[in-house]
């Protein structure tokens, strides 16, 4: 019975597909899709990163104009 046993975890082992790669993050996956949405998140946190900072900078250098017109007026 415990041979048996042996014999189907050793099929299961050697049935697994071996990585590749080291790193086990979505960036460098095997796969197509996961390459894909890791590009894509880091595509979508660069773009808020990079628009806040705008929008922040735009938004105090209005708070500056305005604060510039109300003392001469």
């Amino acid at each position: 019975m415990s041979e048996e046993n042996t014999e189907v975890k050793e099929e299961v082992k050697s049935t697994k597909k071996i990585d590749t790669y080291s790193y086990k993050g979505w960036l460098i996956s095997d796969e197509f899709v996961k390459r894909t949405c890791a590009v894509f998140g880091y595509y979508m946190v660069g773009n808020l990163i990079i628009s806040g900072v705008i929008f922040g900078t735009i938004v105090i250098i209005g708070l500056m104009v305005a604060g510039i017109a109300a003392l001469f007026s």
